[in-house]
């Protein structure tokens, strides 16, 4: 198996070392602070081969259970599941077309194009060991680096661009395009140096050197020594020699003048040959390849603790393994030079600098009686002799004058927690929890000053008076002289000074550090406000003046340097957090010395070169799309991935999206992920920008992709059944109103016969019945003169009213059925004909009072009949009951209803009572009524009754 070859190989290096004592001594061990991805992170595994980054940002890592692809947040991992030719993976390249490019132990290729990987139709094998190098030169060929020429191979799938063979029989490539022709002096003096150190340059396989191309150098990569060249017109320059402890596995430039180099013993170097220096970094790991990406950063793969990420090289690191006492640093502090580091646990480091990136450090543990709650809460520099520490439990004077710190002299003074300390005019003042003390010759206490219910945090002298920060705010404290009384003025109240955590005193100006509202800065007569977003929070823990106009503030999620211009005006300010090397984003304190700034954390002390600055590099914004047409249908979920490459974020970074032309508003995300779900038809354009943990933004990406209607929503499609629909309604319309015609026609002709057959019955009735009742009449009337018996005369006339009655009913009849008399008007007529005959015959007064807008209303036969018969009754009523002289008839047509008054002067009734009564006059009216859907009044009183009918017509 190749893996069980690679092992050996590995292991074999381990023993076959020479080993360079002077070397090793004249080179320092550079402690960085590095994130560590293996398995819990989704590393597939913690057998590092390979790193590369990509065209488009992303760090590809080749293990032995796959290739991963890492964007900063999350691993995407490949395997033989996915297609690739086998698990373990030794080298990555990309090729001019940007696909990824993957040598497996199988002895072939595969390559990784639009999210899926894909095998070479080719299934010749590739052999080399797995510790060449691979890269393709500008015509695509696929090279492998190893010996003193490369192996070139040119698969179809490769679209080699054609050129002249001829061309790369003496030339050397580089992964980045470079190409070096070398001469036969070049090739000459190469044999010579591999010569002398006995290194043939004979045919064999295993050849144990390869020559590289980086940029305008050529290097000469052997098992124990790296040759750097310069690469000229007129050929190849040597340049220096670096001899390397353990064996070489893989070469990397790092900038234009330094080169990293991996091994498998001795860690990880890193050198620049400019300055002919180097640094090694995880001394004592086996390191199998280094990468530094498009941010600066250092990525270092092992052989059995996954990757690790260096985000700032730069930036050392002081813990407990460089020999401090422990790792939590709570205050800092700078005496002759050296740098005095307070811990938890009233331990104290002394560190002092011997050289570049080296540092000699002593440790001292001052012994109490409490052991509970012992820190180091405060520093103080006295007279460039001694230093004066806090702690929880009192102060110490520590004799800094000898050389060996081991054997300063120390004097505990006074027992109690002692919260901050100053000096002024040959006296120290410390402030613990209730009272301000001052100490003279440090034998007698000079004063005490209560200032008790307070619980005081720091404290601080400003022109002649003290300033005494407390969890309550800010207060000047004056003595009074002769007791031990003061006066406390508060300050800056209004002003939102609240909890004070800090405060720093630089000439005519303070700065204060609060708990809650970020930091103030008084400069004695205006009081300057700084909080978020200038800071990364608004707990600011400490304050610290590192030079006349650089100001630093320590918080749980970084320390931010102000710098301020001469007027005191703000001109920049740096945010330093773990994405800038720091070991912890929770920075307790801040100094300076030998053009180096320290800051204390609680895994170490970050060392910052002066003049580092942080990286103003935006994310890279990359889209994916899982579409190669970027068109959806309706009611199809459209997912959207982006990625945000900021490595130096780890992770902490953000996206904001909107639709041009929809969203008025930004939508902020933490995913990378974007989702719509039933959007209407359309084309639209998707604007997503990433932030990075600096609030740096990446420039917009814009996403065009089109939303297709479904079937049912296209314009022809809906065109086209909107015509369907309207000839669909017209043919039902249609065929109602053929149908309402034919049924209107149906009732006209019924209507027709029924009116012809009333037409008959009226004329039969009038001739035939109406003569014969006629003629019974005359006779009545003819026997009443003959007869000569009273009895007889009065029952004849009892007859002939009847016959009369008869015949009124028959005229009735006859007026009802005949068509002519349809109209309102003859309804009209009628009534007031019927009214003059009924009351003339009783001697009863008729006004009327008529108002005809009728204009050719029917009202048919039966309904003028009920209304006739209505009034009838009424009129019978009044005749029969009502005792009255004079009757008004008022008849009026208006806007369709017609109203019938009858008014008389009787001598009225009740009518609750009638109503109650079983009255068949008043309930025949109200059926009639109710028959033709009128409205009905009847009123009554000792003047008359009024009768109202109101019919719609």
């Amino acid at each position: 198996m190749r893996h069980r070859f690679f092992v050996s190989f590995l292991l074999g290096c381990l023993f076959c070392c020479r080993a360079n004592d002077t070397i090793a001594q004249q080179q320092p061990y550079q402690h960085i602070a590095l994130t560590n991805y293996s398995l819990p992170q989704g590393l597939p595994s913690t057998l590092v081969y390979y790193l590369y980054q990509d065209s488009k940002g992303f760090i590809w890592i080749a293990t032995d259970r796959g290739v991963s692809r890492f964007d900063g947040r999350q691993f995407q991992n490949f395997t033989s599941a996915e297609g690739l030719e086998s698990n373990e993976v030794f080298r990555i390249a990309e090729d001019r077309y940007h696909r990824i490019f993957f040598y497996c132990d199988n002895y072939r290729v595969c390559y990784y194009e639009n999210g899926r990987i894909n095998r070479l139709a080719s299934r010749d094998k590739i052999l080399w060991p797995p510790t060449a190098s691979m890269c393709f030169n500008r015509y695509n060929e696929l090279c492998v680096i190893y010996g003193l020429r490369p192996i070139i191979y040119r698969f179809p799938e490769l679209n080699v661009k054609p050129h002249n063979m001829r061309d790369t029989a003496n030339t050397v490539y580089g992964a980045n395009n470079e190409a070096v022709t070398l001469t036969g002096r070049d090739d000459k003096m190469i044999r010579e140096t591999l010569a002398a150190d006995s290194f043939p340059a004979s045919p064999n396989y295993i050849k144990p050197y390869r020559l590289e191309v980086k940029g305008k150098y050529v290097l000469l990569i052997c098992k124990k020594w790296v040759q750097v060249y310069y690469s000229t017109a007129s050929g190849l320059k040597p340049l220096h020699r670096y001899d390397i402890e353990g064996e070489v596995n893989a070469v990397n430039l790092i900038g234009g003048n330094k080169f990293c180099v991996s091994t498998f013993k001795k860690g990880l170097y890193v050198f620049d040959f400019e300055k002919h220096t180097r640094v090694n970094y995880l001394n004592g790991s086996i390191t199998t390849h280094a990468l530094t990406d498009s941010e600066g950063n250092l990525w270092m793969g092992t052989f059995d603790k996954g990757l690790y990420l260096g985000v700032n090289p730069g930036v050392q690191l002081l813990d407990a393994s460089s020999g401090l006492a422990n790792d939590h640093i709570l205050r800092l502090a700078v005496l002759n030079n050296r740098l005095f580091a307070g811990h938890i646990l009233t331990g104290v480091s002394i560190i002092q600098a011997t050289g570049p990136q080296t540092y000699a450090i002593d440790t001292l543990n001052l012994k109490q009686g409490r052991s509970d709650f012992n820190r180091i809460t405060s520093f103080l520099p006295v007279k460039n002799k001694f230093m004066v520490i806090g702690t929880d439990n009192g102060i110490w004077k520590l004799d800094a004058s000898k050389t060996s710190s081991p054997a300063w002299p120390r004097l505990m003074y006074t027992l109690g927690p002692v919260k901050d300390i100053i000096e002024h005019n040959d006296t120290v003042s410390y402030i613990n929890h209730n009272a301000i003390r001052v100490i003279s010759d440090w034998n007698k206490m000079f004063g005490w000053y209560f200032v008790e219910g307070l619980r005081p945090t720091s404290f601080a002298l400003y022109r002649n008076y003290k300033l005494v920060g407390t969890m309550y705010g800010l207060y000047r404290v004056d003595y009074h002289k002769g007791n031990d009384n003061s006066t406390r003025t508060r300050l800056f109240e209004k002003d939102g000074v609240r909890a004070v955590r800090s405060l720093a005193v630089n000439g005519a100006r303070y700065a204060i550090a609060t708990e809650d509202n970020g930091l103030f800065i008084f400069d004695g007569s205006e009081l300057q406000h700084i909080n978020t977003p200038t800071l990364p929070s608004s707990d600011v823990r400490r304050v610290v003046w590192t030079d006349a106009n650089t100001l630093w503030a320590c918080t749980s999620s970084g320390a931010v340097m102000l710098r301020f211009r001469a007027d005191g005006a703000l001109q920049k300010h740096l945010t330093f957090n773990t994405s800038l090397g720091l070991p912890s984003d929770n920075v307790a304190d801040i100094a300076k010395t030998n053009g180096h700034y320290f800051l204390a954390t609680d895994q170490g002390i970050a060392v910052v070169p002066e003049n580092l600055e942080p990286s103003k590099l935006s994310p890279i914004l990359i889209a994916e799309s899982k579409k190669e047409n970027d068109q959806y249908h309706f009611g199809e979920a459209i997912k959207l991935q982006y990625y945000a490459i900021s490595y130096k974020s780890l992770g902490t970074v953000s996206f904001r999206y909107r639709l041009k032309g929809v969203d008025t508003n930004w939508t902020a995300s933490t995913s990378g992920e974007k989702e719509f779900i039933r959007l209407s038809p359309g084309s639209y354009q998707l604007e997503v920008v990433a932030i990075d943990r600096f609030n740096h933004y990446s420039p917009p990406i814009i996403t065009r992709f089109a939303v297709l209607p479904a079937w049912y929503q296209y314009v022809w499609l809906q065109a086209l059944a909107a015509l369907a629909m309207l000839f669909l309604l017209f043919v039902l319309v249609r065929r109602y109103y053929l149908s309402v015609i034919r049924l209107q026609r149906q009732d006209f002709e019924r209507e027709m016969a029924l009116q012809a057959e009333r037409q008959r019955i009226s004329t039969e009735v009038h001739d035939d019945l109406g003569a014969s009742i006629s003629g019974i009449k005359l006779q009545t009337e003819l026997l009443t003169h003959k007869a000569a018996d009273k009895d007889v005369q009065l029952e004849i006339a009892a007859i002939y009213e009847a016959i009369t009655d008869i015949s009124t009913q028959v005229r009735l009849i006859i007026w009802s059925l005949d068509m002519e008399n349809d109209d309102v008007s003859s309804l009209i007529i009628f009534i007031r004909n019927q009214a003059k005959k009924l009351f003339a015959h009783k001697n009863i007064r008729l006004e009327e009072q008529i108002t005809d807008e009728s204009s050719g209303l029917v009202l048919r036969g039966e309904l003028r009949r009920q209304v006739f018969l209505f009034v009838k009754e009424a009129f019978n009523n009044i005749i029969k009951h009502a005792n009255a002289d004079e009757v008004n008839l008022q008849i009026s047509v208006i806007k369709r209803t017609f109203t019938i008054t009858i008014r008389d002067n009787g001598q009225g009734f009740e009518v609750a009572a009638a109503r109650s009564a079983a009255n068949t006059g008043l309930r025949n009216m109200r059926s009639r009524a109710a028959g033709l859907k009128a409205t009905f009044k009847i009123s009554s009183d000792s003047k008359g009754t009024t009768i109202v009918l109101k019919v719609p017509l």
